[in-house]
Order: C-alpha cells, then structure tokens, then sequence
C-alpha cells in the first residue's frame, strides 16, 4: 500500500513527527519547517494525499485567504482530502446572544462574567493591539466562571494561560519575537528614540502585522464558499474525532481521549 503524504499547515505544538510534514511562520520545533503561507507552499503540483490546517485561514485576509486554499488545491493530489478547522462563528454568536440574554434579564456575576467572555471572544482578537490581547489578561487572572470559559475553548484557554508570566504582565508573545519582522534589542532602542511619541503606533503596526490578529471570521456558509470557488468539492462537516484521512483518530490532532482541543471550532473536510 502506497504510504500517505500529509501535511499540518500551521502547526503550532501540536504535530505529528513521523507521518506528518509540518511547516508554520515559526519553528516552533526540530520537525517543523518555517513558511509563512501569504508567500504560497513551496511543494510541488499534487505532492500530498491529505492536508491539515486548524486555526489558520482566519489569520489571513480574504484575499490571502484565496489565495491560500488555491494553493492548498495545487499541491493537493487528485482526490485527496483538505481537513480545515477555523473559529465557528455562527456557534460563537449564538454562545454570544445567549450570553447577553442571560446577563439582561439575571445579572448575576456569573451571568455577567460569561458576557465578558463571548465579548472578547467574539471581538479581541480582532481588535488587539498586544499579543494575548484582553483574552490572556483575563485567564490571568481567577476567574469564577472558568467551567463556561474551558466549555467554550477547552485546552486553548489553559495554554494560553500557561503561556503567561506570572507577575501579571503579559509576556510578548514568541510569534512577535521570532517573526521577520521582530527588532532587535539594540534596534528596539534606537528606533523608541527617533520616534519618541510614535513608537508606540509603530510597535502597534509590527505586532498587527505579526500573524495572531484574526483578518476574517468564518461559518459553515462562507467557509463552503471560499473552498468551492477554489475547485474543491464534497464539503461536509465532520466532528474533532472524525475523518476521510486514514488512523486520523491516531494523530490526536483535534482532540485525544474523547477531549476536543478546540470546541469553538468548525471543522470541515473536502476533496480535490
């Protein structure tokens, strides 16, 4: 039996080293490779039976995103299967409604704090100025809802806690300090002094550019759109657990143990 070429686009720490090709903007291990993705896939034509993106395509803009998911096809063997995970947005607005239902008509401080949350949920990462943005902020701290906020984000919340200092301040993120775009310490200084008041709105202009920022947000709808106007077919949704890629359940890519990593997320697969 011919043996499988897949690839995790994205990767982050999550990976699988030995069936798996693994490629994100930043080396985040010894088996990842560092591509950024707004620059194409350096693979050839039909080069893998299946690829994997979780939690990528709305960090690009919609036009990068085009231009993404058509070379996700191009390197894409005949009949092979995209699997591509995003924020849901229609199950994070509907979270989002019933939140404020509830905060309206029973204020309570648990009632009120789950606003909190589907608001930033909803909107921080958009809107951001610094990595971990108001979200890090608040899983610093002991928040008295955390059974609502583990529902909705599950492991994502512990590691994002976990990537945090303890002293109260956001740690800048390793994505800004790695990047191409990062300065040096020296570099830093120098250009703080030349640009005394307007530092702050260049270092804003780095960090946006940086990668975490969300550009776009998708549902079940225009997630459809956007992989059938690239030539793909047969979209469905799928679980964490469940997929056309072989011993996908084995990889513990989207969840182990019957725990889904990330359950605000849509996931979704097709076929070239």
């Amino acid at each position: 039996m011919e043996t499988l070429k897949l690839l995790n686009i994205g990767c982050g720490k999550r990976y699988h080293k030995k069936d798996w090709v693994n490629i994100d903007i930043v080396k985040t291990g010894p088996d990842v490779m560092t591509v950024d993705v707004r620059n194409g896939l350096p693979f050839d034509d039909n080069s893998f039976s299946a690829l994997y993106n979780s939690h990528v395509l709305e960090h690009l803009s919609p036009e990068n995103a085009d231009k993404f998911i058509k070379e996700c096809r191009r390197i894409l063997s005949p009949g092979g299967v995209l699997r591509i995970v995003v924020p849901d947005l229609e199950q994070i607005t509907k979270e989002y409604l019933d939140a404020l239902e509830a905060a309206e008509i029973k204020p309570t401080e648990q009632n009120e704090k789950n606003y909190e949350w589907m608001m930033l949920e909803l909107y921080d990462q958009v809107v951001r100025t610094k990595s971990g943005g108001l979200m890090a902020e608040y899983l610093h701290r002991n928040f008295s809802n955390e059974s609502f906020v583990y529902r909705r984000v599950g492991e994502e919340a512990r590691s994002i806690k976990n990537h945090f200092t303890g002293n109260g301040k956001v740690r800048t993120a390793k994505i800004f300090t790695r990047n191409i775009l990062s300065l040096s310490a020296w570099r830093r200084l120098l250009l703080k002094f030349i640009l005394r008041k307007e530092f702050k709105n260049y270092e804003e202009c780095v960090f946006r550019g940086s990668g975490e920022i969300h550009r776009w947000m998708y549902d079940r709808h225009s997630l459809r759109k956007i992989l059938e106007k690239a030539g793909f077919k047969h979209f469905h949704i799928v679980s964490a657990f469940k997929s056309s890629i072989p011993k996908w359940e084995t990889y513990a890519l989207d969840g182990k143990g019957g725990v889904t990593f990330k359950p605000d997320s849509l996931f979704a697969e097709v076929q070239k």
